[in-house]
């Protein structure tokens, strides 16, 4: 079920013109503002949605396709063909345009897997690999990034691919989402993406509005040092057998927090 949203949520993402034409300056063009996102048209046409509400207030993907598991994200700008997450859907892409295939990686972690078809047959016999083409994998993924490289995104794809580098490194993320005011006011999109791919447990808007993300990270850690506050009180109670009011002693609570967390141990 989370692959499926995160899968909703990055190609609803990448399927905006801006956003997609934005990728492929970068990879391609350095950042260079070359191919237009007006200029852009869809090739394999989807509807995918992630709508709000149902049971607990939790989001109940939507799949309006007849196979998620092969949809691409592909567009023209009637001189390339470019795919995106891609599986190619050869019937839509005219053969006489040359195909750019582009995968993105939205994940924290450094990537370890093989980064040509030969490399992902492991040990072969090179008799039988010559007779295999072997096509590289264009990749970007966040961590290999360069921190200078990022200003050459020109959308809000910089901030999420951003956000997702550092999404463990809780010190440094706080820092760069500090020094980037763009993250004052990220979309529903850009935010689906990062709850789905980080676990970024961000507020989502459900009227459309953006999200502050610098206060939402307050808010956050807020929580999550108040509920380490209350976990210690209750290892206190249990392991000492004393009160509350005794565990917040020890830990010299203040009078006005201690109303608030015994409401809540």
């Amino acid at each position: 079920m989370q692959n499926i949203i995160k899968k909703i949520a990055t190609i609803k993402y990448m399927r905006q013109n801006t956003i997609f034409a934005d990728v492929f300056n970068y990879f391609i063009h350095n950042g260079e503002q070359v191919i237009c996102p007006e200029c852009l048209q869809e090739l394999d046409t989807r509807e995918l949605d992630i709508p709000y509400g149902g049971e607990k207030g939790h989001k109940q993907p939507v799949q309006r396709s007849r196979d998620l598991i092969k949809a691409v994200t592909a567009m023209t700008d009637n001189n390339n063909a470019y795919l995106l997450l891609a599986i190619e859907n050869q019937s839509n892409i005219h053969y006489a345009m040359p195909v750019v295939t582009l995968a993105i990686y939205f994940g924290a972690k450094d990537w370890d897997a093989p980064m040509s078809i030969h490399t992902m047959f492991g040990k072969q016999d090179t008799k039988v690999l010559q007779f295999v083409p072997d096509y590289k994998i264009n990749l970007i993924a966040p961590a290999q990034i360069k921190d200078t490289d990022f200003e050459k995104f020109t959308t809000s794809l910089k901030e999420v691919l951003l956000f997702i580098k550092y999404s463990a490194d809780a010190d440094k993320l706080a820092e760069v989402v500090a020094e980037d005011r763009e993250f004052h006011h990220l979309g529903r999109e850009e935010i689906n993406v990062l709850n789905a791919c980080v676990s970024a447990n961000l507020p989502v808007s459900q009227d459309g509005q953006v999200v502050d993300v610098c206060k939402a990270i307050e808010v956050i850690a807020e929580r999550a040092a108040e509920q380490e506050r209350i976990d210690i009180i209750r290892k206190l109670m249990d392991k000492m057998e004393w009160t509350a009011e005794q565990a917040m002693d020890i830990l010299s609570i203040s009078e006005v927090d201690r109303e608030l967390l015994l409401k809540k141990i």
